[in-house]
């Protein structure tokens, strides 16, 4: 009986608790949501209450806050904070930092209109030459109020606390990633300040910290930072990427210097001593073909290049008799 009882008053707080769930849940009123969570387990058992928070919480999930695409905000709400960035006249990383360090005073603990100022900051990196640079991108995040975003307890842990301001944070993280630049202890620190361990944002700098330096020097045909400005470094480095055989010989040759050049251009050719043999040998009365373009990329630079090759040789058909071969 007293198992029966227990089993009842345990549907009937799951059901309590699950139409106040979605309740609070619409409301966004998080500390509702804890309220009523204390209230609907505080007179069943130790193991039936974590059964009944492990049932519950299973089921967080951030999409039922918001969805990613309204989080960001639009070019009305932007337009106030970018004048920062468009009414400067010299465009340099010094000035991109001043901006950051000198617009939110430092009295100034609510930050209003800090989440459109990223983005905005986001927004007009490429123009102030600063889209790899590390320091910046810490500068950005230290943007982030201190201490008022931090979780308290689970809940919040776990519904997303200040899902817009995360998502912006996160969107930070996202650039600097796809960018190939590695956090280090120093944004840790300034994550935790502003967001605290048990956010989403410190997991995903725990997860950059600890596969971006594991991948970073994975790639077998590594290149220089930054990338050469000079189109025939670039095809150089490209070749040598492609071409397998550490003979190969490279040249550079300019069509000014040959007779009937129209244009002032160049070739970078690659050629391994097995392929020199085989153009030496090859026919006079067979043509060559030139085929191409084909792209190859240099990080965010494409350039083509062009594969000169032939017609394939045919061998003449040997049949073999198998009795021949067994004797």
């Amino acid at each position: 009986m007293a198992f029966q009882q227990e089993l009842r008053s345990l549907s009937l707080a799951s059901k309590i608790f699950q139409f106040n769930h979605r309740l609070c849940l619409r409301s966004r009123n998080i500390r509702r949501f804890h309220q009523i969570c204390y209230k609907s387990m505080k007179h069943l058992n130790s193991p039936v209450k974590v059964q009944f928070l492990n049932f519950h919480l299973s089921k967080s999930n951030s999409k039922v806050f918001r969805e990613k695409d309204s989080m960001e905000p639009s070019k009305k709400e932007l337009a106030p904070r970018a004048t920062f960035f468009q009414k400067v006249q010299k465009k340099d990383r010094q000035t991109f930092l001043q901006i950051l360090t000198e617009t939110f005073a430092p009295h100034d603990k609510i930050r209003r209109g800090h989440v459109e100022f990223i983005y905005a900051a986001l927004k007009y990196m490429d123009d102030f030459g600063v889209p790899g640079d590390l320091e910046v991108y810490k500068k950005i995040l230290d943007v982030f109020p201190k201490g008022k975003m931090i979780p308290k307890n689970l809940i919040q842990a776990e519904f997303y606390h200040f899902s817009r301001h995360q998502d912006c944070a996160i969107y930070v993280l996202d650039k600097m990633e796809y960018s190939g630049i590695c956090p280090d202890k120093e944004m840790g620190e300034i994550i935790k300040a502003a967001f605290g361990i048990s956010s989403h944002v410190y997991k995903k700098y725990g997860r950059m910290m600890y596969w971006m330096p594991k991948l970073k020097n994975i790639n077998p045909y590594m290149l220089p930072d930054p990338l050469p400005d000079d189109p025939r470094e670039l095809a150089k480095l490209a070749l040598k990427k492609m071409c397998v055989d550490k003979r190969t010989k490279i040249e550079d040759f300019n069509a000014e210097n040959l007779e009937d050049s129209v244009d002032k251009t160049w070739i970078v050719s690659a050629q391994a001593p097995a392929q020199q043999k085989l153009i030496e040998e090859h026919p006079e009365e067979k043509a060559l073909y030139v085929e191409g373009p084909t792209l190859v990329w240099l990080r965010k630079i494409s350039m083509s290049y062009y594969v000169l090759c032939a017609d394939p040789k045919i061998y003449p058909v040997v049949e073999e008799d198998e009795d021949d071969r067994l004797g």
